[in-house]
């Protein structure tokens, strides 16, 4: 149970927020970003706070180490979140992008050639 002033909320519930509300900016970024380095910074942002914490676990004992572990998992299962996001997203556009290629004649929905 996470305690945010008279707020309290469950831990599963947190990350869940956390997760979905990181995608969304992901899928956000794909779609408005022109530069790859761009739609990447959410993974590179999140992995790198995963590393940080990862890092300095060991000096920690107690409850402390257990809330830098946690906030480890937490950026591990956003950047894991926003990778398969990126990964969709690419898979998606490659495949709309030769179902078009590929058309030799291109018609209107309502049954136009041009």
């Amino acid at each position: 149970m996470l305690h945010f002033g008279v707020l309290e909320i469950e831990t599963p519930l947190f990350l869940a927020i956390v997760t979905v509300l990181m995608m969304l900016l992901q899928l956000l970024l794909c779609f408005k970003a022109k530069r790859k380095m761009i739609k990447t910074l959410p993974i590179i942002t999140f992995a790198a706070i995963t590393a940080i914490c990862l890092s300095l676990a060991p000096f920690f004992d107690g409850w402390d180490f257990v809330g830098i572990v946690f906030i480890a998992i937490c950026a591990a299962v956003v950047v894991l979140a926003c990778a398969a996001v990126l990964a969709i997203f690419a898979i998606i556009k490659k495949i709309t992008k030769s179902i078009f290629h590929n058309s030799t004649t291109h018609s209107f929905s309502i049954g136009f050639n041009i």
